[in-house]
Order: C-alpha cells, then structure tokens, then sequence
C-alpha cells in the first residue's frame, strides 16, 4: 500500500536572527558601480583561486567561438558575452551590504548560474568562480585602461548612492504572499537585510514509489540497453524504495537573500533571490545549522517573483 503524506509546517520563528542579519556592516544606501569596459577571460579546470591565462587561450585553438579576451562593456552593473558553446550569458553584478560578513556582499549572477566575487589588486580586475566552487570554471574581466591609468592604479568601481530604497520594504512580503508554500513554511524573516528562511514541504513516503520506478528503470536498464539476461528489477527496486523512503525525522530548509542590481544613477532595477539549501533533525533548533555562507547557491526568486 503506497503511504505518501505532505505534512505543512508551521514554524514561524522571529528569534535571535533577525538580529544575526541586521548586525553586519551598514552601508544599505551605498553600493558600488563597476561600469566600463573590460577584456573577459575563461578557465575551466585550474585550481581555486588561481588564473590560468595559458589555459584560456588553449582552448581557444580548440574552440569554435571565442574565450580568451573578450570585449565586454559593463553597463549598469550588468554585462553579456557569447561563451565557448556560442550561448549568450546574460549576468548581473547584485550586491547586498546588510549582511553579516561571512556572506558574499557581492555576487554575480548569469543565466547559467550564480558566481563568487573576488578583486584582483594588481590589474583592477575581477575574479568571478561559479558555485559550487568545486566546478572551476572561472571568468576574469580585466578593465581596458591605458598605460598611465595602470600606473597609478585607477579604482574602476566608484561608491555611490542608492536612491530607490523604498523599493526594498515590502519585497519579502510579496514573496510570501505570491507562494503559499513559502507563507506557510516560514520560520525567518530579516526584512532589514531581505533575507528570509521557509522550509520545504515534508512528503512521508514507505517508498512505494521510488521502488516501482526502480523496477522500471532496471528492466529498461538490463534488457533494452544493456541486453543482459539478467533481473535488474527487483535490485533497482530495492534501491529506489530506500532513496525516497522518507520517515520525517529530517527537514530541508531554504536560506534565501535577495541582492540588488543597481543602475549608474542608483536606481534598483532588479533584484535575485539567491538561496541555499540545508538539512537538520526535525526536532532541533535549525539555527544552529543555518549556512553561514554559501557552498551551492540557486537564483530562485526576481522582480518577477
């Protein structure tokens, strides 16, 4: 008999966290402008916190597109470039600098995927390592300035003022209100730092399920593909049942913040929802296993909603 039963949480808790997202560095009407343009680069399979540029132009004589120094022009915090498969990436520099310092205050989204931010002094360039950060593929931009500019190191990003602010406020309350799952599962919300925990639904199952489509995956697997005389089914099966197997006594919950993209006059013309998944006994306090920095962060969430 398949037992599948979808519990709904109630687990609204405004505890000591919301002081926890609200007691980082407070620049919240600030933000940084990296319009200009700049030579973008691409590694693949270098090590972490390492550029290769001899990689790069390796691949470039095996690749049909172009990698290695790319003109790109950064406009409003945004930019876009074709990628060595000849898709378009669209990306976003978001920033957020409401936070606790052990979350990313700057990151960069593309269409593929969410991206850590680091500065490289020497050049004024940037690093940008997609998560997670065991992938490796890398994008370095390098700021198109003359000789003179280089010399004196020239700052590219300029510090300006947010002028839209107001945009912020309800932000996390539409959210809620647009997913009734979210309103429901809620047990954080720092509107300060527009950051916001819900956990997902719960779904007991005996494993009824998992083991049937195990047997049919199996039967598929030996008999048509491999074309084995043997009976994967009932193996597959077992398999399956116990990876969808589910008791309850664990829960997986949704760290998410949102991040501004902020134009050159300071507007907020678009924000990401940027979240991280985690795990912990149902009977325990989570705040003890929130994610106090991302390891594989997902855009889930924009103006959109």
């Amino acid at each position: 008999m398949r037992l599948v039963i979808i519990l709904c949480l109630s687990l609204v808790v405004f505890l000591s966290l919301n002081y926890f997202f609200t007691a980082g560095p407070r620049i919240s009407n600030q933000y940084y402008l990296f319009d200009g343009n700049y030579s973008l680069n691409q590694n693949w399979y270098t090590e972490y916190d390492f550029f290769d540029m001899s990689e790069c132009y390796e691949h470039f004589t095996t690749s049909a597109h172009e990698v290695c120094d790319i003109s790109i022009q950064v406009k409003d915090n945004s930019f876009s470039f074709i990628d060595w498969l000849g898709n378009r990436r669209d990306c976003y520099i978001l920033q957020n600098w409401d936070l606790p310092d052990t979350y990313d205050m700057i990151l960069l989204y593309c269409n593929d995927g969410v991206y850590q931010v680091k500065e490289e002094e020497n050049d004024n360039g940037y690093f940008f390592q997609k998560y997670p950060l065991s992938s490796k593929y890398q994008i370095y931009i390098e700021p198109s300035i003359n000789f003179f500019e280089r010399v004196f190191k020239r700052e590219i990003h300029k510090k300006k003022t947010i002028k839209n602010l107001s945009t912020r406020s309800e932000r996390n309350n539409l959210l809620i209100k647009k997913y009734v799952n979210i309103d429901r599962n809620k047990t954080l919300l720092a509107n300060d730092s527009r950051t916001l925990v819900y956990a997902d639904d719960i779904k007991l199952s005996d494993g009824t399920e998992g083991k049937i489509a195990g047997q049919i995956l199996g039967t598929l697997t030996c008999d048509f593909i491999l074309g084995l005389d043997f009976d994967c089914s009932s193996i597959a099966g077992e398999i399956g049942a116990e990876a969808a197997r589910n008791d309850g006594s664990y829960i997986t919950q949704n760290l998410c913040i949102s991040y501004d993209a902020i134009d050159s006059k300071g507007n907020i013309y678009e924000f990401f929802y940027i979240c991280e998944k985690f795990e912990h006994p149902f009977d325990a306090d989570f705040q003890s296993y929130l994610p106090r920095f991302f390891t594989n962060p997902i855009a889930k969430f924009n103006s959109d909603l």
